[in-house]
């Protein structure tokens, strides 16, 4: 990841979890409107970031 390459681990989980933030107050304000398909596109993206999180603290934990 190219936040993790210039800045570092703890900048590629700020920037992740600030992506996540956004994206779940964008599903909300989406949610609130009854706005179809872009709920279900929010919320997959928000997934996502989800999995790059998960998968960028294996990265670091597994030998």
């Amino acid at each position: 990841m190219a936040a993790e390459f210039f800045f570092g681990a703890a900048a590629t989980a700020q920037t992740l979890s600030g992506g996540y933030v956004l994206l779940r107050y964008l599903h909300t304000a989406v949610y609130l409107r009854g706005l179809q398909p872009w709920r279900a596109l929010l919320f997959l993206s928000g997934m996502l970031i989800c999995w790059l999180l998960a998968l960028a603290i294996i990265d670091k934990i597994w030998p």
